[in-house]
């Protein structure tokens, strides 16, 4: 009887990897579907998403994307150290991931 459950136990063990496995690659492959690979160079003009929170405040009128900024360098695949423009910045210089960067677009 114990040597049943064992099997039993193992089978279940065996079909949750599988199944766990089989969703992860469908995952993989929709993500891959619609993601967009961004890159930037070396002195390229960004604008960056710096997340703006006040105290009973609406944050749908804030501006959250600033910029122009630079690109300094590329530090890994997904990070970029930005110069900030601008003297009302505290920071000169950081590490930002590509998710918070977007091109810069000149309007005028």
């Amino acid at each position: 009887m114990v040597d049943n459950w064992r099997d039993v136990i193992r089978n279940a063990r065996a079909l949750a990897v599988e199944n766990i496995q089989k969703k992860q690659r469908q995952q993989k492959q929709n993500y891959d579907e619609s993601h967009r690979h961004i890159d930037f160079q070396v002195g390229d003009q960004v604008k960056v998403f710096f997340p703006i929170r006040k105290v009973g405040r609406s944050e749908k009128l804030f501006l959250r994307n600033t910029g122009p900024h630079t690109v300094m360098e590329k530090v890994s695949d997904v990070n970029y150290r930005i110069r900030f423009s601008g003297d009302n910045r505290r920071l000169k210089e950081d590490v930002v991931h590509v998710s918070r960067i977007l091109p810069w677009k000149n309007r005028h």
